[in-house]
């Protein structure tokens, strides 16, 4: 067939001529292609007698597809009739997607196009790859790929389009990527990336649709990204680590129309330059830690004056804005009256306590096999709780409530929990007479505080911890994004001594495995669609660490207890693994107690001493603080200072 091409191409002009050259160079080259894998042993693009009509730069691009084929643990559907096959009739540059060709008036053939999304490919990307020179799109999207983006990635500076999304890639993105100044689209979302978003990406000044969302990204949004003035498209979504404030440079992309910063961990104000953004559309910011001074449901006014047609703010911080002033005085009639004022009673006041509050109602229960789970808290405890709007619990410092009365909800023997879902405990036990105190005034710990004296100076980015012996683990799981605090305005407190419910274990526990959420239907009988820790309960859910008891509930608004919380772990952690015939550690854990093979294991793996020594106590009924709370995943992310 080559020779043919070339006979009929005698009486063309000589640039027909150079271009059936080149067609005839490619199908040598595709004739000549490899036998499979499991049969092949060298590389067959060097073998003159086989490839024949073959230019060197295709000859080179045949090794780099030989290179990234064998990389491959799995080749899913590439070797399936009709995609090509190595030694075949159709050969490796035969695969759907791949395209081979000359470009314009180039008589060189190379190639510029593949696109092998959905094969079902196996294995990691070669950096071989990489000498594909003349690549102007690669697409690799929707496999089962694994291992890093190769950093030769960056030799591609022909690429147009870069889609590597619905893998299993993992570590950073490469710098090297800042290389591909002519790209236009890039998309890595939904893999297992980590790090910080690279500022090279600045470079990146013609691309315009720019999705790396659904990763473990953490850090903060480069202020370099308001170079990308061509943006049209932007999602950084569900990266739980990304933290800090939006950058005002965003305000630069005048041109976007999609802008998706969802469930993330963005805090402070909105900036004032989104208001430039004037050609956007679709706005999302849901489950963030962004304060606002509007009341839920108003536009924010920096937002203002755009035209949108979705806007999505739900789980934030709405801080109301200050009062209006009071009206005038009523007129008074000739005799000093006030005249016909009506003496009504302003409204009711309606606040019937009700529990739900978004931040910490519907703590999450697990329920193993309907035990409680146990929660575990190990000598210097861990709980933490978190959870809500964004941050911690979303309710800010705890502060005192005066009596019984009013709108807190009685829920246990000298406990009490508020309309925002904070746990207090009244001294007056049964009676709830007295005064209430914030749960943080008692403290199961067994170890004495070692922190520095009263007069000392704050000692970390929280004011309130400095005297506790969990500090250090506090500044752990703060630094990895895992809590901001329990005060929204200032986050410059933590609140180390109030309890945590199930539900904010949700957050604080899917954050700690870098997991984003997952939209669905509460299968729960006692969470509601549209609470605000259903996407971390849903997630921990679907990887087995959290689970229903036997009525389908989940117990969102109970307190957390140190059996609980062993019980988590253990599922959630791959090196924490269940005593599968425990011993008694504890005295107060039998071996036949439903969670004491995961109370063992916690022990076992450091990551609990317990909450006494002499006697040997576990304590395993005894709720969770949030200072208790960053010690144990502290450890269980084995991360201890």
């Amino acid at each position: 067939m080559t020779k043919a091409l070339l006979e009929d191409g005698k009486h063309c002009s000589k640039k027909a001529r150079h271009a059936l050259t080149a067609v005839a160079a490619a199908i040598s080259l595709l004739a000549a292609l490899p036998a499979p894998v499991s049969a092949q042993t060298s590389s067959p693009c060097d073998d003159d007698d086989v490839v024949v009509q073959t230019n060197d730069a295709l000859r080179a691009d045949c090794r780099a597809l030989w290179a990234f084929y064998n990389r491959l643990s799995d080749p899913g559907t590439l070797d399936d009739a009709g995609y090509g096959q190595w030694g075949a009739s159709n050969s490796i540059f035969a695969w759907s997607g791949l395209l081979v060709g000359a470009k314009g008036g180039d008589a060189v053939a190379r190639v510029r196009e593949l696109d092998l999304t959905n094969f079902g490919l196996r294995g990691s990307i070669s950096a071989e790859i990489g000498k594909l020179t003349q690549l102007e799109k690669l697409n690799l999207s929707y496999n089962s790929l694994s291992g890093s983006i190769p950093a030769a990635i960056g030799k591609l500076t022909q690429l147009k389009e870069l889609e590597l999304g619905d893998n299993n890639l993992r570590g950073r993105i490469p710098t090297d990527i800042g290389k591909l100044t002519n790209l236009e689209r890039l998309q890595l979302r939904d893999n297992d990336l980590s790090g910080s978003i690279p500022a090279a990406i600045g470079k990146l000044t013609n691309v315009e649709y720019l999705n790396i969302s659904d990763n473990r990204l953490s850090g903060r949004i480069p202020t370099d990204i308001g170079k990308l003035t061509k943006l049209r498209y932007l999602n950084l979504s569900r990266n739980i680590g990304v933290r800090g404030s939006i950058p005002s440079a965003i305000g630069s992309l005048t041109n976007l129309e999609d802008l998706n910063l969802s469930y993330m961990n963005l805090s402070g104000s909105l900036p004032t330059t989104m208001g430039n953004l004037t050609n956007l559309e679709n706005l999302y910011l849901q489950y963030n830690r962004l304060r606002m001074n509007v009341l839920p449901g108003s536009i924010p006014a920096a937002l203002s004056s755009l035209n949108l047609a979705y806007l999505n703010l739900d789980d934030n911080i709405f801080l109301n804005p200050p009062p209006p002033p009071p009206p005038p005085p009523p007129p008074t009639d000739e005799n000093g009256d006030d005249g016909e004022v009506d003496d009504g009673d302003e409204g009711e006041g309606d606040n019937d306590g009700d529990e739900g509050d978004e931040g910490e109602d519907d703590g999450d229960d697990e329920g193993d096999n309907g035990e409680d789970d146990g929660d575990e808290g190990d000598d210097e405890g861990d709980g933490d709780d978190e959870g809500d709007n964004g941050e911690d619990d979303g309710t800010g410092p705890v502060t005192n409530v005066d009596d019984g009365e009013g709108d807190r909800v009685r829920i246990g023997p000298g406990r009490y929990r508020d309309s925002e879902g904070r746990i207090f405990i009244g001294p007056g036990g049964d009676s709830g007479t007295g005064p209430v105190a914030e749960v943080g005034e008692i403290d199961d710990d067994s170890e004495p505080d070692s922190g520095p004296g009263e007069d000392a100076e704050p000692v970390g980015r929280f004011a309130d911890d400095d005297r506790s012996v969990h500090q250090a683990n506090i500044e752990v799981i703060a630094d990895r994004g895992i809590t901001l605090g329990c005060d929204p305005t200032h986050l410059d407190r933590f609140c180390p001594n109030q309890e945590i419910t199930r539900a904010q274990m949700m957050a604080f526990l899917a954050r700690a495995l870098g997991e984003s959420g997952s939209q669905a239907a509460s299968s729960f009988s006692d969470v509601a669609d549209d609470a605000w820790y259903l996407p971390y309960l849903t997630r921990l859910a679907e990887l087995g660490v959290a689970e229903a008891d036997s009525d389908g509930a989940f117990r969102p608004l109970d307190p957390l207890t140190r059996a609980d919380m062993a019980v988590l772990l253990t599922r959630a952690f791959d090196h924490i693994t269940a005593v599968a015939e425990p011993t008694g550690v504890f005295d107060d854990v039998p071996a036949d107690a439903p969670y004491a093979g995961e109370v063992e294991a916690t022990f076992a793996a450091g990551v609990t001493r317990g909450c006494s020594s002499q006697p040997s106590l576990y304590c395993p009924d005894n709720t969770v603080t949030r200072a208790q709370m960053a010690s144990f995943l502290a450890r269980a992310l084995e991360d201890t200072p």
